[in-house]
């Protein structure tokens, strides 16, 4: 949460399994700076849980972990609010991660 680029630096950038890793407050602003380092129609994939968790910590391979999440209706808000427009995608229908697909407009 603390990268800087200039604006349109990108074509594309991927986040799998990690924005979840960070504390929900920071959600809308690191998908506000994504946004900016893309260029137009440059594209953000990203996988986010379908489940909202304020903070908790939980096990995952022995390993205390860090979750935080707003589930799939309010992060989708958030990425629309950018203009993107791409609907996320559930491939195994009904998982516990999104794989989001959104095109800067």
């Amino acid at each position: 949460t603390q990268l800087e680029f200039a604006p349109g630096t990108f074509d594309a950038a991927v986040a799998f399994y990690s924005f979840f890793h960070v504390p929900r407050e920071k959600h809308e602003e690191l998908i506000k700076n994504i946004h900016g380092w893309l260029r137009k129609d440059g594209l953000l994939l990203f996988t986010y849980s379908s489940h909202a968790e304020e903070g908790i910590y939980s096990l995952f391979l022995g390993a205390k972990m860090f979750f935080s999440s707003f589930g799939t209706e309010q992060i989708l808000e958030i990425v629309r609010a950018q203009g993107n427009v791409d609907d996320p995608t559930d491939p195994d229908n009904h998982t516990s991660f999104l794989w989001v697909l959104a095109r800067k407009t």
